[in-house]
């Protein structure tokens, strides 16, 4: 896993005006620069980015982030900061109520009256490297280079396996694999992954592969063997940072980005008013006192909140699982209404419904020379109907006397796997 090699001569003609951004590498920590996308170029390695000089941008690793795909049911995008907001507190990721964890979403898609979103949250503790002070813009890595379109992509940050899933070359999922090689694990990781994306819904259509950067003909052979999808390998784009600010900043830096503006407009008024507002100094600089003694008190609480970082992830990955068993389509007043709807408007009375888990049970009676005529003729608008094409539907033999025909229809769902 080699990086680029940095140039050996500055460029002749090269603007001054050059931005330079930093990126986690497939080993190390990676400095371009370039005054727009197009003349990126690579500069060099450095163990961490606090070491890094004049970076004004930084590709957060995956692991340093959770990334939370989520369908609401609207497409109004006023109503969509408060929708994802009360969502991530459901789910585990997020408390307002203690402005402890910046996050922020993107819109996918939005179709049928619904949106598909990709939350995206910096835990509580992140690892200090990520934490520059200098840096005003931050972003998902991933984000830097550009995305394939309705794929699962692969490829390696400061040593580890990364994933991520796209639609219409536009990020929803993104997570470390915490593995170093290509190996059965991951294999299954990825399987479990594409399974999740394909049944609630953040692709459509056939899922490609993509091998992004360095991997070896046999890590390469064991994930077309393991998926079964076909596999596309290519080379580490040039990065380019997002043009969107985002508010992924984390809270040392926010405060540290707090602190230097408000030192440097009191130090511009000092230099203006010195000798008039001698006490504005006094009292501005014991503000400045206080607020570097709750930087550090806020510090250390951040600091032992540490082990509450795995459990965020869990929950987050609890949630992700449990999609299927939270569909409204498994609700039993969803289930009767499209169940009323293939109901003829007169001739059959239904008596019962009853949901017991997978088990659905329609009770009722019909009237009328064809009684039993009009019993199978519901049973076949049920077998049809596509709303209701997740049941397998059966009915004993109907009692019928006196022209009137009792039956019970039973249908049965088939189980879903995340």
């Amino acid at each position: 896993m080699r990086a680029p090699q940095p140039d050996a001569a500055p460029r002749r003609g090269r603007k001054a005006a050059e931005r330079r951004f930093i990126v986690p590498g497939e080993a190390e920590w990676e400095i371009w620069a370039g005054s727009d996308a197009t003349s990126s170029h690579f500069v060099a390695t450095v163990p961490s980015p606090k070491q890094a000089d004049a970076v004004t941008a930084l590709g957060l690793p995956a692991r340093e982030v959770v990334t939370l795909p989520i369908w609401l049911a609207t497409i109004d995008r006023a109503l969509l900061p408060e929708m994802v907001a009360l969502q991530c507190e459901k789910r585990g990721v997020l408390n307002r109520a203690r402005h402890d964890s910046p996050f922020d979403f993107e819109v996918v898609a939005q179709e049928n009256n619904e949106s598909l979103l990709r939350a995206q949250i910096l835990p509580l503790t992140l690892s200090p490297d990520v934490c520059a002070e200098e840096v005003e813009h931050f972003d998902l890595a991933c984000r830097f280079a550009p995305l394939p379109n309705q794929a699962l992509l692969l490829w390696r940050e400061l040593g580890m396996l990364c994933a991520a899933i796209t639609r219409h070359h536009t990020l929803v999922y993104a997570a470390c694999l915490g593995e170093e090689l290509v190996q059965e694990g991951v294999i299954s990781q990825l399987f479990r992954l594409l399974s999740i994306a394909q049944s609630e819904r953040w692709v459509t259509g056939t899922t490609e592969i993509v091998l992004r950067g360095t991997f070896s003909s046999a890590e390469e052979a064991a994930v077309r063997t393991g998926l079964n999808l076909p596999v596309r390998r290519e080379a580490r784009p040039a990065p380019w940072p997002t043009t969107k600010p985002t508010a992924l900043i984390p809270d040392s830096v926010r405060q540290s980005l707090l602190l230097r503006r408000k030192s440097a407009t009191l130090q511009k008024r000092i230099a203006i008013v010195a000798g008039i507002y001698l006490l504005a100094v006094v009292v501005w600089s014991g503000y400045i006192g206080w607020l570097t003694i709750q930087t550090r008190r806020l510090s250390t609480q951040v600091a032992a909140t540490a082990p509450q970082v795995e459990q965020l992830r869990s929950t987050a990955l609890r949630w992700n699982l449990l999609q299927p068993a939270i569909n409204p389509t498994h609700y039993p007043v969803e289930i009767l209404y499209r169940c009323a709807n293939v109901l003829p408007k007169e001739g059959i009375q239904l008596t019962l419904f009853e949901q017991r888990g997978p088990r659905l049970i329609l009770s009722g009676e019909s009237k009328g020379t064809d009684s039993l005529g009009t019993v199978n003729a519901l049973l076949k608008e049920l077998k049809a109907n596509k709303e209701l094409k997740d049941f397998t539907w059966t009915m004993p033999q109907p009692l019928i006397r006196d022209n009137a025909c009792k039956f019970q229809i039973e249908g049965t769902r088939a189980p879903t796997h995340p």
